[in-house]
């Protein structure tokens, strides 16, 4: 969750890139219909902003930007071609949810404040979860194996 002013933004996310990671506009797309392989990063956004649908459309573009610097950041190699950066899986959603009580968007690019709290809660959410499902964590940092 980011909060500035009136303006909250919570992100929910799952990953699982370890199996079906992809670098769009590179690997080769292989299924129409039918089994895809495991592996998945599902994102919820929600905030109390009434976004109008040119900025609930937008804000898919600001999660997509968001998870792709985590997974750069988090040097999530493709499957398909190992020596390429992830950009994604072959099967990532993203679902936006507009408030009813905060102030109204019409826009969130990274260059609005909505924008920025949407990037960030985006990409600490994605990092969380590929740390936990496939130990994918940032250079340097510390990781708890739980036990005290």
């Amino acid at each position: 969750t980011r909060e500035f002013g009136p303006l909250t933004v919570t992100v929910l996310a799952t990953a699982g890139a370890k199996t079906n990671a992809i670098r769009t506009g590179v690997d080769e797309g292989t299924y129409i219909e039918g089994e895809a392989p495991p592996g998945t990063i599902n994102i919820m956004v929600l905030t109390n902003a009434r976004l109008t649908d040119a900025a609930m459309a937008r804000a898919i573009v600001t999660v997509t930007e968001g998870k792709t610097a985590a997974l750069q950041d988090l040097k999530v190699p493709s499957t398909y071609s190992p020596s390429m950066q992830a950009t994604g899986t072959g099967t990532d959603s993203v679902i936006v949810v507009s408030g009813t009580t905060g102030p109204q968007a019409s826009y969130t690019g990274g260059h609005s404040r909505i924008g920025e709290l949407i990037g960030k809660a985006t990409y600490a959410a994605v990092v969380e979860s590929l740390g936990k499902q496939n130990g994918f964590f940032l250079p340097g940092a510390v990781v708890s194996s739980g036990d005290s």
